[in-house]
């Protein structure tokens, strides 16, 4: 992965972007659907957040296990701090066929349903990224899988009619 992206050591500390919290386009993240139990969530991959969120509303609807973690301090784009104090561990996720566990820490976002940051990306091993193209490469489980942004963003058409 080419991004160059620095976090902070502490364990306490994590990053969530301003992409993640409203819906904004960047150069640094990509939206892909993906498949959770039966429903189809917006994931947005996002190498500026460290770990990976869900929006809790989400989790209850699909009825996911939810546990209390000890809290952790997200920083926000803005560079507020938050507390997020529940997770859903071990989730199956699909993606463009492929599967995936992802533990989600429940956090209120906007911009998708789901955030994939650098917890779920550093678990793939080498990853090349092209965001002009917005395609991820990587082998997964002795398997080579591409991964491309499939969720239009951007204004909506208009008509003059």
């Amino acid at each position: 992965m080419t991004d160059n992206h620095e976090f902070p050591s502490t364990a306490d500390s994590s990053h969530i972007t301003l992409h993640a919290l409203v819906r904004l386009p960047s150069s640094e993240t990509f939206r892909i659907y993906g498949t959770v139990k039966n429903a189809r969530p917006t994931i947005l991959v996002d190498s500026g957040s460290t770990h990976n969120f869900l929006q809790p509303r989400i989790a209850q609807f699909l009825r996911l296990p939810i546990q209390d973690t000890h809290p952790l301090r997200v920083m926000v784009g803005n560079g507020a701090m938050l507390t997020c104090d529940q997770v859903s561990p071990k989730t199956q996720v699909t993606i463009q066929g492929h599967p995936f566990v992802v533990s989600f820490h429940l956090f209120p976002i906007s911009g998708a349903d789901a955030v994939l940051g650098i917890d779920w990306i550093k678990r793939l091993g080498p990853v090349t990224t092209d965001y002009a193209e917005f395609l991820m490469h990587f082998n997964h489980s002795g398997q080579d899988i591409s991964l491309k942004a499939d969720v239009v963003v951007g204004p909506k058409p208009t008509s003059a009619t």
